[in-house]
This record gives structure tokens, C-alpha cells and sequence, in this order.
């Protein structure tokens, strides 16, 4: 029995090493007796549920693979996110990818009918999941709905510091409080002068958590873009292929590949006054997928693929090649489809346009383009000088004040005792 009424058993499901906030210990202290921490949790969980028959998929086909369900689990929900980055490709097809389609949706049921027995065991009242979309986590998350489990989950922002914990949707990337209601609740509030200069000096020193070549001289890398002509930067922000907050988040460009292609074709009619520098996510020359394959670079190999990428009026950087700091610095407005760092520009009062459910879109203060065609009228009407409002500027302060001083939480967790015993609702 817990010390604290309310709370018996929390299950950190799958706790890796790279969540560096102590919310272990933390939650320990305020329930002592509950929280446990299952760092093999696969083989336990999967001990309880036999490998599932072929029969489990019966009637999967082409037509209905997206929204096949098992026991009123929809399956390619649960598996698309680990699905797509198995198969290294942001929108796996039947046509392609039919066994590994299959191979998942089985493991899919597998980890359903497994946790499900073991919050059942446990008698467990709360788990803590890391993001929530891998195909282990978001099982452990539907199987705890469905017994009526609060469902937490934790990610890293793109301030190195501060992290996401949110019991909204029992993952992250672009679907919590901060995305679903935190501005309905915070837009009536005006920021005194001293809490918008309190944004800006944060912005202006705080540390990122991917890694990026020293900073660039402004001067010297806009005559390096420009060719030392009078033109206007703007900066495409690329993720990596396969993250996802694309899977999940991106139906209008499900492969980042496409979009990409598609603005460098709706800029060629800009190229004489405008500049497109797309920049590909660094940790796509040095990081790895979750099952330790090497990323190798899967967008600029695409890429390579179409010419438009090395028009004229196209700049492309990758892996190392430059700092993106520098590049938000020296550009005039940028597009993404979803990518925190939209966010960073935003910081900057410059435009930023997205063409997926970013957490900060929606707020009044991007440009949103909700289709292909919708892309090129939202490019044009970027580079005709457009310019945020003084409301926007405000506005894109109050969301940043929310979420660094108020909605994430610090790694370290100093002062969070009240929020964390709100949180895990005690």
C-alpha cells in the first residue's frame, strides 16, 4: 500500500537509459511501495502470451490493412510507427512491405494480449511509457485504456534540459496538452515586458539536444548560399525520414521526400529574388534506427534522385555540413511539416509555414497548408514579405513562456513535487 493515498502501482514500461530525468527515484519518494521499473519487461510481458497464429489475421488484406482490427484493437495503429522504421520507409505499403505488415500485426497482438494479463497480475493504477509510439509502448498503452489505467508518457523536448510528461494521449510527439488545449487555457493572458525578455534571453542561450557543427558566420555562409546576390533565404527544416512524429503526424505528406520535392518545385518560380536552403536533419548522417541500424542518410539519397535539388535556386545541406542555428539566423522565414525546430524560428518572429500537425500550429501564428495545393498558394504568400503581426509576436512569446517555465518539466526535477503529484492525479 502506498504511503500517499490515491496510487498503488506505477509501471515504468520499458525505462531506457536515455531518459536522464531522475522520475524514477522522484516517484519513488512519493510512493514508495509502487513504482517499479521493468527494464525487461518484453521478456516478462511476452512469457505470458504465446506467439499468435497466422488465423489472428484472417481477412487482412490490401484493402483494409490500415484498419484491420484484432478484438476492437486497430493494428496498424500500434504497429506503424516501429513498422516504418524496420522497413527504413515512412509509409510502408502492402504491395512492399505485405510480410513485414504482417510480421508486425502479429507481434502487435502478441504485446496486446501480454500486457493486458499483466496489469491485470499487477493490479497496477498508472504506467509510464517513453514517447509512446514504439510498437511495445503503444500496446502497453492501449492495453491499460482499456482496463481504465492513466496512461503517462515521457519524450525529450528540443531544449536538452527540459522534457515532456504528459498523461493526455499516453504518448508524445505532437499529441498532448501543450498541442490539445494548454492555448485555450493560457491565450487571455497578456506577458509583462520583463516575462517576454525572460523568453528571449532563454532562447538565446539555451542548449539543444542534437548535436551540430560549430556556429557559421552569417555573412560568410549567406555569400556561400546566395552566391553573394541580394536574395531573400528561405529555410526548409527536414526531420528524420523515419521519425514518428511523421508516421503518426503527417498525412498530408506521409514521406518528408515528397514534400520536400514539392517546395523546391514551388519555389523555382521565386528563384531570382529567393533562395530555398533545405536543411537535412543531422542525425540522419550519425544516428540509428531503434533496432541500431545506421540512419546512412536515407532523405539525401532520395533525393538525389531529382534534379530540381540541384537547380540553381536551390541550396542543399546534410549531416555536418553546417550549423542549423546559423541557418535559422540568416534565413527570412521557414517551412517544416512538423519539426520542433519550426518552433525555434518562431522564436526568431520569423514566419515559419508546416504542412503537418505540429504541437505549435493551430495557435494563430504559422501558416498551415493542409494539402498540395494549398502548399504552393502558403509559399507564395510566404515570400511576398510576409510578416508576423505585433499579436503574433505576443502570442508566439506566451505559447514559448508556457511551454519552458511552466509546462515541461526540468531533468532534474527540483520543485516539481506539486506538479508530479497533480500529474499522476494524488
Amino acid at each position: 500500500m502506498s504511503i500517499i493515498s490515491g496510487i498503488k502501482n506505477i509501471d515504468f514500461v520499458l525505462w531506457y537509459h536515455w531518459v536522464r530525468a531522475p522520475l524514477l527515484q522522484e516517484v519513488r519518494k512519493l510512493w514508495p511501495y509502487g513504482a517499479l521499473a521493468h527494464n525487461t519487461l518484453r521478456k516478462k510481458v511476452l512469457a505470458l502470451a504465446p506467439e499468435p497464429p497466422e488465423s489472428a489475421l484472417d481477412g487482412l488484406h490490401a484493402e483494409n490493412y490500415r484498419v484491420f482490427s484484432h478484438e476492437g484493437f486497430r493494428l496498424w495503429e500500434i504497429a506503424k510507427s516501429s513498422l516504418g522504421d524496420a522497413v527504413r520507409h515512412p509509409n510502408p505499403d502492402w504491395e512492399t512491405h505485405q510480410a513485414e505488415i504482417r510480421s508486425f500485426f502479429l507481434k502487435a497482438v502478441r504485446y496486446l494480449q501480454a500486457f493486458q494479463q499483466f496489469f491485470a497480475g499487477r493490479k497496477t493504477q498508472a504506467i509510464v511509457v517513453e514517447q509512446g509510439y514504439q510498437i511495445d509502448m503503444r500496446a502497453a498503452v492501449e492495453a491499460a485504456r482499456r482496463i481504465g489505467l492513466q496512461t503517462i508518457a515521457a519524450e525529450h523536448s528540443f531544449i536538452k534540459d527540459l522534457f515532456f510528461l504528459d498523461d493526455t494521449c499516453g504518448g508524445i510527439c505532437n499529441r498532448h496538452s501543450l498541442s490539445r488545449n494548454s492555448w485555450d487555457r493560457i491565450r487571455a493572458r497578456a506577458l509583462s515586458d520583463a516575462e517576454r525578455q525572460r523568453v528571449a534571453a532563454f532562447m538565446r542561450s539555451y542548449a539543444t539536444m542534437i548535436g551540430q557543427k560549430d556556429s557559421d558566420d552569417t555573412q560568410e555562409l549567406r555569400r556561400r548560399i546566395t552566391g553573394g546576390r541580394d536574395k531573400s533565404i528561405v529555410l526548409l527544416l527536414g526531420q528524420v525520414r523515419t521519425d514518428a512524429s511523421l508516421i503518426m503526424d503527417s498525412p498530408v505528406y506521409p514521406d518528408q521526400v515528397d514534400f520536400i520535392r514539392d517546395v523546391a518545385e514551388a519555389m523555382r518560380p521565386y528563384g531570382a529574388s529567393h533562395q530555398l536552403v533545405v536543411r537535412l536533419h543531422p542525425k540522419e548522417s550519425w544516428g540509428t534506427t531503434h533496432n541500431k541500424v545506421p540512419f546512412d542518410n536515407p532523405t539525401l539519397r532520395e533525393l538525389e534522385k531529382f534534379e530540381v535539388l540541384s537547380e540553381p535556386h536551390v541550396t542543399l545541406f546534410h549531416s555536418l555540413e553546417v550549423n542549423t542555428y546559423s541557418l535559422m539566423d540568416l534565413c527570412d522565414c521557414a517551412v517544416t511539416l512538423n519539426s520542433q525546430s519550426g518552433l525555434e524560428v518562431l522564436a526568431r518572429h520569423k514566419p515559419v509555414l508546416t504542412a503537418a500537425n505540429a504541437y505549435y500550429a493551430g495557435k494563430g501564428f504559422t501558416l498551415e497548408a493542409t494539402s498540395r495545393r494549398v502548399l504552393g498558394i502558403l509559399l507564395q504568400q510566404l515570400v511576398s514579405k510576409y510578416k508576423l503581426t505585433e499579436e503574433q509576436k505576443h502570442d508566439i512569446d506566451l505559447f514559448l513562456y508556457h511551454l519552458i517555465f511552466e509546462y515541461l518539466f526540468p531533468a532534474d526535477l527540483q520543485g516539481c513535487r506539486a506538479r508530479l503529484r497533480e500529474l499522476f492525479r494524488v
